[in-house]
């Protein structure tokens, strides 16, 4: 084999295996993006446009698990949806919510975070496999440049890097519906089971990262810029899970420095309902027992700001 049939041979194959490789990228994000269900369909819904409801619900597993819509919507009479990402705190998937608060206007717009670990800053990104595809999207991937720059770099600049991160995980979405959304009770997702409390109390300082406060003002000016209204909450968290915090009231200043005439904030870290083991699956987490009551509870405070705030 002489010099330039080798360099030709060579072209071919890196000219094909190039064109394998983009096209099975291409295919995976493709049908990421089909996925209808699910938490990768909860994504799908906000960056296709298909989140109508008036109330959305926004944040982690303490929004997943402890808020359902139907409970909300019968105490309202307003559609509600549950955006609950499990894992995922608003360092996460700040950028989808902006993606959503660009495009919405007269919402009400609840987003939750547990006491311990609502402000805190990531240091790497939860199941970066369900974000990649929404990685063209700019408010999502800047979310994620945050967290991980370097990282995002490659990205963003080396070809078929994607493929590296993308796994056996991506592969059972593939059997998903894709011909409509369609999520189980709106969104809500329940836990199961009851706490077994400790018996002694842990010093614990509670999440309470400044960048992440400057990114919820940044999140709250723009919902304000179209009229939407936003409901920060914290969540019930049971009592032993709160005794042992050293910075409680740092975080709840935080929080209250926020408010104004669009942002309105509710503190339910200290219900008395936190007294009841019986619905708790954690210290952070309500089981489904819990988030019925809590639901209840919300709904009839949530109400009532409705009324006075019109």
């Amino acid at each position: 084999m002489n010099k330039r049939t080798f360099i030709k041979r060579s072209l071919v194959f890196l000219i094909l295996t190039f064109g394998a490789l983009f096209s099975f990228q291409n295919f995976i994000d493709y049908k990421m993006r089909q996925i209808k269900s699910g938490n990768v369909g909860k994504i799908n819904k906000v960056l296709q446009n298909k989140v109508n409801e008036e109330i959305t619900v926004w944040g982690a597993s303490t929004a997943e698990g402890n808020f359902v819509p139907k409970i909300i919507s019968e105490a309202t009479g307003l559609s509600c949806f549950n955006m609950g990402l499990d894992g995922t705190n608003i360092h996460q998937y700040g950028g989808l919510l902006e993606n959503y608060l660009n495009k919405v206007s007269n919402k009400k717009v609840i987003i939750t975070f547990d006491i311990h670990g609502g402000l805190m800053r990531r240091k790497s990104a939860y199941k970066i496999y369900n974000w990649l595809h929404a990685f063209n999207n700019e408010q999502v991937s800047a979310s994620y440049s945050e967290i991980n720059n370097a990282q995002y770099l490659k990205i963003k600049y080396i070809p078929f890097y994607k493929l590296l991160l993308y796994g056996k995980h991506n592969i059972k979405y593939f059997k998903e519906n894709i011909d409509s959304f369609s999520f189980k009770n709106d969104g809500f997702v329940p836990r199961i089971g009851v706490i077994v409390p400790g018996k002694k109390e842990n010093k614990i300082t509670f999440s309470n990262d400044s960048s992440v406060v400057n990114q919820i003002k940044r999140i709250c000016k723009l919902a304000s810029a179209n009229n939407n209204q936003i409901y920060l909450v914290l969540t019930p968290c049971f009592h032993m899970g709160l005794k042992g915090g050293t910075n409680t009231n740092l975080v709840l200043n935080n929080f209250k420095s926020l408010q104004n005439k669009n942002v309105h904030f509710l503190n339910f870290s200290n219900h008395p309902m936190n007294l009841e083991k019986k619905y708790f699956k954690d210290n952070t987490h309500l089981n489904k027992t819990g988030a019925k009551f809590f639901s209840k509870v919300f709904s009839q405070l949530f109400r009532d700001k409705l009324v006075s705030n019109n």
